[in-house]
């Protein structure tokens, strides 16, 4: 009896393997290939072109867009108005990098359906939108007169530059999250289905409005590179150099000793300083008070120099200019007072009282950017 209840075991479970193995284990398989053919679609092609506009609506209401300058090869991003600032180029890379990762997933629901549009948050305000435009030369123009004696059409001036015209590339909806975090419903503006995307691309876009995708730092060098420092006033000038200790001594005209707390702090509030891009055309130099600026930081570094000038105050506004680039930054004015110091606020007196005159030895010496106005 014992032998026979064995036998039928040992067959029962081969018959269940036979079933599972041959039967359902196939149609899994053939499951997770097309899941992982889905996957790998991407649902818009741009890597070919780079993008020269992103425009975003946001679903809490708010509207901005990035756009190329061109002469700085700088991001910028504005408001449909046409208020702008510099972008934290950082960001919009990913966002760029992200979108061209955008894979299309499994179909979900279809546009047409509202009670689709609605389970996935992809209805009109309550979703985001990404409209990427790009770049793409026209085609060129055929001689005309070549064509009708059969001979082969050419461009009709070859040496000429090709003429480019700004197109749509991407228009995307995306949705509430998905069933994981790293999963959303995303829809094409001008398709009918609806995907389950296996992106990050709705963690990316929820950084907030647009004053998260700002670049609002005005020093391009990072603050622990800093190894000298110069102030050049209408009335006294000086020169801060760090030495291979790491303390900051005063040169120029002479040396002297400085409280290295205070020399670090204006280094520290400098690299630190932020402020918003002002329209250059709005005013003039000497409106801002950077014709003939009030006075003038010098930063240097193993990764070069810094030059910043400093304008007047303009209803608790100092307006500064970046030497390198030439863009002007707004800054509240008690920001921008703390780096006003004179020789007499850095001196160490009690070292000069008694005697603690640098010599200079060990200084690292760096050579310094002229300002040029």
């Amino acid at each position: 009896m014992v032998k026979r209840v064995t036998v039928l075991a040992i067959v029962f479970v081969v018959l269940f393997c036979a079933v599972y193995f041959g039967d359902i284990a196939p149609e899994k398989r053939a499951r997770q290939e097309q899941i992982n053919q889905v996957r790998s679609g991407r649902m818009f092609e741009l890597q070919k072109a780079f993008p020269s506009r992103i425009k975003l609506a946001l679903n809490d209401g708010s509207e901005f867009e990035f756009v190329v300058d061109n002469q700085k090869d700088r991001w910028m991003v504005r408001k449909p108005g046409g208020m702008y600032w510099l972008a934290n180029d950082e960001q919009v890379e990913k966002l760029i990098t992200t979108l061209a990762e955008v894979r299309k997933g499994q179909v979900r629901g279809r546009a047409s359906e509202q009670e689709d549009l609605d389970s996935f948050g992809l209805k009109d305000g309550d979703c985001h939108r990404v409209m990427v435009y790009v770049m793409e030369a026209e085609e060129p123009e055929e001689d005309e007169a070549a064509a009708e004696d059969g001979a082969d059409a050419k461009p009709a001036e070859a040496d000429k530059q090709p003429n480019y015209e700004e197109v749509l590339a991407a228009d995307l909806k995306v949705g509430k999250r998905g069933p994981t975090y790293s999963t959303h419903y995303i829809q094409a503006a001008d398709s009918e289905e609806i995907f389950l995307s296996y992106n990050n691309l709705e963690s990316v876009l929820n950084k907030g409005r647009i004053g998260q995708w700002r670049d609002k730092t005005i020093c391009t060098l990072p603050g622990g590179l800093i190894t000298g420092f110069i102030f050049q006033g209408p009335e006294e000038s000086w020169t801060l150099s760090m030495d291979k200790g790491g303390n900051w001594t005063g040169s120029k005209p002479e040396p002297f000793p400085v409280i290295n707390d205070v020399a670090q702090s204006l280094v520290d509030n400098i690299t630190g300083l932020k402020g918003k891009v002002f329209p250059e055309e709005t005013a003039t130099l000497a409106e801002l008070g950077l014709d003939t600026p009030e006075y003038t930081i010098t930063l240097a570094s193993p990764l070069g120099g810094f030059v910043l000038f400093v304008g007047k105050d303009v209803d608790g506004k100092t307006y500064v200019r970046r030497q390198s680039d030439g863009y002007i930054f707004e800054v509240f004015r008690t920001n921008i007072q703390v780096l006003k110091k004179t020789r007499e606020d850095i001196t160490d007196k009690a070292a000069l009282n008694a005697g603690a005159i640098p010599s200079g030895e060990g200084v690292t010496r760096r050579e310094m950017p002229k300002p040029t106005g």
